[in-house]
Order: C-alpha cells, then sequence, then structure tokens
C-alpha cells in the first residue's frame, strides 16, 4: 500500500480548511443577515404621522423602493420578502394610503395593507343644504375623485339610481368616511340610498289618512315646517295646521315654500 506524499496530504488538508473558511463564513453571513431580519420586522419604522401609498399595480419591491425613498425604511427588498411570505401577505396586498405611526413596525405595515386599512377621509352633508352647495362641497375635498362637474343635476341623479327628477333632499344628513380615489358620484350614491332607507323606515309608521302620495312629499313637507319654526315643541302644531290645509286642497302659503321658490332672486 503507497502512503500519500506529504505535498499531497497539505493540499487535501487546505482544500479542508478552505472550505471550513468557506462554510464559517457562509454561517456568519447567515446568522448576521437573520439577526437584521429580526432586528427589522420588529423595530418601529420611526416617523411620526407619515403616510406612505400602495398604488394600484404596485409590487412589494416598488414599496421597499418608496419607503426607502420617502426615508422611513431603508431595509433592503429581500427583508420585505421574507416578512411577508413568512406572514402569509406577499399576494394580499391592497392599493391604497396607509398611515405610519411612531410604533408602527413592518409587521404592522404589512398587515395593514394586507387587510386594507387605509386611511378615511370624511365629509358632512349639512342639514338644509340645496343640492348646488353640496355639489360645490364635494368639488372643494381634494381626496375624491371628481367625476360630475360637467353632468347636470338629472344627469347626476341617473349615475346613483334615483328614480326622482329632483335633487333636493334626496341625501342624508350626516359625516360620511371614504379613501382617497373614492369618487363623488358614489358618496352621492351612499347618501343618496341611506336617506332613502330612512324614508322608507319612517314611511311605513306614518299617521292614517294623511294627504301625502308618497315619503318624498313627507320629506318635503317636513322640511317645510322645520323652516317655519327653530322650536321643536310648535312643530306638531304647525304640521296639523299644514295637513288641514292640503286636505282642503289650500295652498299652504308660508314663508319657506315662497323663499324656495324666489331662490337666488330672494
Amino acid at each position: 500500500m503507497k502512503r500519500a506524499q506529504p505535498s499531497a496530504l497539505f493540499g487535501r488538508v487546505r482544500w479542508v480548511l478552505l472550505l471550513a473558511c468557506v462554510a464559517g463564513a457562509l454561517s456568519a453571513a447567515a446568522w448576521i443577515g437573520w439577526r437584521e431580519y429580526h432586528r427589522f420586522e420588529s423595530q418601529p419604522l420611526g416617523g411620526i404621522d407619515q403616510v406612505v401609498e400602495f398604488s394600484r399595480g404596485m409590487r412589494l419591491k416598488d414599496l421597499a423602493a418608496r419607503l426607502d425613498g420617502q426615508g422611513i425604511s431603508h431595509a433592503h427588498y429581500w427583508q420585505w420578502r421574507l416578512l411577508a411570505e413568512r406572514m402569509g401577505v406577499a399576494q394580499k396586498l391592497k392599493a391604497g394610503e396607509y398611515r405610519i405611526e411612531a410604533n408602527t413596525t413592518p409587521r404592522d405595515l404589512l398587515q395593514a395593507i394586507a387587510d386594507g386599512r387605509v386611511i378615511q377621509y370624511r365629509i358632512t352633508i349639512l342639514e338644509g343644504s340645496r343640492f348646488r352647495d353640496l355639489r360645490i362641497a364635494l368639488a372643494g375635498v381634494e381626496q375624491l375623485t371628481p367625476t360630475i362637474g360637467g353632468l347636470s343635476d338629472t344627469d347626476v341623479l341617473a349615475r346613483i339610481g334615483a328614480t326622482e327628477t329632483h335633487p333636493e333632499g334626496l341625501f342624508l344628513p350626516d359625516t360620511y368616511f371614504f379613501p382617497r380615489g373614492f369618487s363623488d358620484v358614489e358618496l352621492l350614491k351612499r347618501a343618496y340610498w341611506a336617506q332613502k332607507k330612512l324614508l322608507e323606515q319612517l314611511w311605513e309608521k306614518r299617521a292614517p289618512d294623511l294627504p301625502l302620495a308618497d315619503s318624498y312629499q313627507a320629506l318635503i313637507l317636513a322640511s317645510v315646517v322645520e323652516k317655519e319654526t327653530g322650536r321643536a315643541a310648535e312643530r306638531p302644531e304647525i304640521a296639523g295646521v299644514f295637513v288641514n290645509r292640503l286636505r282642503l286642497g289650500w295652498r299652504l302659503q308660508t314663508d319657506p315654500t315662497v323663499i324656495y321658490g324666489l331662490g337666488d332672486a330672494f
């Protein structure tokens, strides 16, 4: 049996040592990377009340680049990808605007995007506001997508599926919340159907033999009564007077109806 030459043994030892060094370096790199990843996923992103937009068509790689560009997070894409895969949300991210607070971690942010917890804006439809004023108010909300600017009132009513021919009083006075990109017609549709549902519920509880054809006429009469007096205690009596006049076929002969008829000329 031949013995290995010293040079051959030295060569083998050198390769073993080289492989051990490479393995050690890889292990060290993997450990450092894993440590950085764990620090990344649990450490708050920093900044107070910042906003990031995950636009339609964006990928997770684009989100990581946007966060880096805004100075919110300088983490590598692979860290975001690994976290998203481990959370099971890589394919569930939803477009929208998201708020990042001082204690928001990368895990919190990805979960919020996956859940679609977008920033909500709001607008209030005031009681007694005319439809013309409501249109102006909607046009002034920067976060709403404008779609009705060139439409007539009749066209707007057709867009929201209304059966009425006049827009006054059709939209429930309330505060409405919506995400950026929500359209003005979508918001009007929401307010219209909310009002319609409420009117139908109240119409079912109406007193018998009222001289009113439908819930919209009841709404008009209620608006006239409310304009006639600011005292709630007086409204039943005034409403009774108006109902009696309607039963007799008389004109209401009240200031609110005259003022409304005059419009801007008043």
